[in-house]
């Protein structure tokens, strides 16, 4: 398990070109290595005080691309379940908390499909695509979720519970510091494992990392959906 983890992190794509070549034994199945992060995530995230990749309800239908639907659906729901807006902004904030970690394996496919457009010219196989992206997968979940958001998020909370505060937004010093780690880290991924040039492998990872926003936008909606019909 230690070797796995030094690896993803210190040697981008390594592990996902030993799973392919056929070197399995010395290091833990990609999805192992998924599982132990998504536990990590699962329990760290919440002591942290960031928000995670969850969405609470006002988020979801008034900030979205899909506020609008998401709009009549949670008033179809009230209307359902007879319920006020308080309550069911209550029971869906509640169940967006618990689903919101243990639904991110729905990030997983997302990124494999992306990989599949980036590499149709390759011919790989789906399992291949699949094997890179829990290897990302669990890469982001400790490093930029954990790691970058969180860590930093529990840091400003402790210099302000000792009377420090920072002026500034998060957010823009996150953002660029997270898409800059994220890119380098799947340029060296891409060209170890589909041994892209570096202009292709450049692009590509360049295409990767814009289009990471637009596919947690799609995660966020099939958490809406769950959350609120579990409400």
């Amino acid at each position: 398990m230690f070797r796995s983890f030094r690896l993803l992190f210190t040697c981008p794509g390594f592990l996902t070109a030993e799973y392919l070549r056929g070197c399995r034994k010395r290091y833990l199945h990609p999805f192992q290595v998924f599982l132990i992060a998504n536990l990590i995530y699962f329990f760290i995230q919440p002591f942290s005080g960031w928000s995670g990749l969850k969405g609470w309800l006002g988020v979801q239908t008034h900030m979205m691309f899909y506020s609008g639907l998401a709009s009549r659906l949670a008033a179809h729901r009230m209307a359902a379940k007879g319920l006020t807006e308080m309550q069911l902004n209550r029971a869906f904030d509640h169940m967006v908390d618990l689903q919101a970690r243990s639904l991110v394996i729905l990030l997983v496919p997302l990124f494999a499909m992306l990989l599949w457009l980036l590499e149709w010219r390759k011919r790989r196989y789906a399992g291949e695509h699949l094997a890179f992206s829990l290897h990302f997968t669990a890469f982001m979940l400790i490093t930029v979720y954990v790691g970058i958001f969180g860590g930093s998020t529990a840091l400003v909370r402790l210099f302000a519970d000792l009377g420090v505060r920072f002026r500034f937004s998060q957010q823009l010093v996150l953002g660029p510091l997270s898409f800059l780690v994220v890119w380098c880290y799947l340029f060296l991924a891409l060209r170890r494992v589909y041994r892209d040039s570096k202009g292709a492998a450049f692009l590509k990872a360049l295409v990767f990392v814009v289009a990471i926003d637009y596919i947690v936008d799609v995660y966020q909606f099939f958490l809406f959906l769950t959350a609120l019909y579990s409400s």
